[in-house]
């Protein structure tokens, strides 16, 4: 399966699941036409999409994934990155691979963010990694991911973080509405997070729910890939797609929980965090997504 493929596919999954279950066979005949062989991949990666429970992965990606991010970050179950002894793949995007693994050293277990080998070829993406590692390891928060290292091996670029057992809040509000009990632990949790973040000079930039783990500790803050210093008013980093870093006028986020200068393509602040969080705790109360657009107009 070629990468271009797997993101067609992934892609299409994902927007499956925002539709309610008789909505989703209209909604593939729509996106997969006569390309039957699309139609049964999506279909069985639905059919697998609630068996497993453990962090940042769309369960059925990650089995379906685990052959193609494998050969292209060059991982398998049992093989070693640095002190790490990787363990199974939990998630995939267009950038990486997030791995399970064990720090052999210290004993205990680890997530591993893995760049793809043809991304760390880009020194635009590699800088991005670089600055996103930085980010976290300057918050010392019980809201946000703790990373314990940082390393390159093999042509690979690698992330450590520490491990979360739990589920996004994504996956929590596929559920429906959350109670009202929820919604303001939640919003305290991640208000007291976002507040650190802001207080050291760091726009998060792509707050959502997929961004928000929640565990038996509490609910946690994560991927700061499009993070900014405050400060830093030239550099702006991707495009919707995770594809290079841009100057200023750059859309950058996930278009429904962005604030309006995001989608304008104007410089994001702090402020720009809080209206996501608005936004998301909207969404927890109504049980739909205060936008449903899927282009900025």
């Amino acid at each position: 399966m070629s990468p271009d493929r797997w993101q067609q596919i992934e892609k299409i999954y994902h927007e499956a699941l925002q539709r309610t279950p008789v909505e989703r066979s209209a909604f593939l005949d729509e996106v997969c036409g006569s390309d039957h062989i699309l139609r049964k991949q999506i279909e069985s990666l639905l059919a697998h999409e609630g068996e497993a429970e453990d962090f940042i992965e769309k369960p059925a990606l990650a089995m379906a994934a685990q052959s193609l991010m494998g050969h292209q970050t060059g991982l398998r179950e049992g093989q070693t990155l640095g002190s790490y002894r990787i363990l199974s793949l939990l998630g995939s995007g267009g950038m990486g691979a997030v791995y399970k693994a064990t720090d052999f050293r210290l004993n205990r277990t680890v997530a591993i963010k893995v760049l793809l080998q043809n991304v760390s070829d880009r020194p635009d993406l590699k800088e991005r990694f670089r600055r996103e590692a930085q980010v976290i390891a300057n918050l010392n928060h019980p809201n946000v991911c703790v990373i314990h290292d940082i390393g390159h091996q093999d042509g690979l670029d690698y992330l450590v973080m520490e491990h979360l057992e739990g589920e996004t809040l994504a996956r929590r509000l596929e559920k429906g509405a959350r109670p009202a009990g929820d919604v303001m632990q939640l919003a305290m949790e991640i208000s007291d997070a976002l507040d650190k973040v802001h207080r050291h000079g760091v726009v998060h930039r792509d707050l959502k729910p997929n961004n928000i783990m929640l565990t038996k500790s509490g609910a946690k803050l994560l991927d700061f890939g499009l993070a900014k210093l405050a400060t830093n008013r030239v550099i702006e980093l991707s495009t919707l797609q995770d594809t290079d870093i841009t100057a200023e006028g750059t859309i950058l986020g996930t278009l429904q929980y962005m604030a309006p200068e995001q989608v304008q393509g104007n410089e994001a602040d702090a402020r720009s965090d809080i209206f996501s969080l608005g936004v998301i705790l909207y969404e927890m109360l109504a049980g739909h997504k205060a936008f449903e657009g899927k282009n900025p107009a």
